[in-house]
């Protein structure tokens, strides 16, 4: 099972990676683009389900997590 600290490096190495992505893209191109916009959404699913597992420990302590 994976720990909460990776699960946050997931989190942080996949909106880093978004970032780097959508970087001057403009959202014309976003959308009209396939490949950045699957990209894009595989990133944000990476982010979701890291989120989701995330202890309740952490959770209570953060709740904006």
């Amino acid at each position: 099972m994976r720990r909460d600290r990776e699960r946050m490096l997931d989190i942080l190495e996949a909106l880093d990676s978004l970032t780097q992505t959508l970087q001057g893209c403009t959202e014309t191109n976003f959308f009209s683009n396939d490949v950045i916009y699957s990209a894009s959404a595989y990133k944000l699913t990476i982010v979701g389900e890291a989120a989701a597992g995330i202890s309740d420990q952490i959770k209570e302590r953060h709740p904006q997590i």
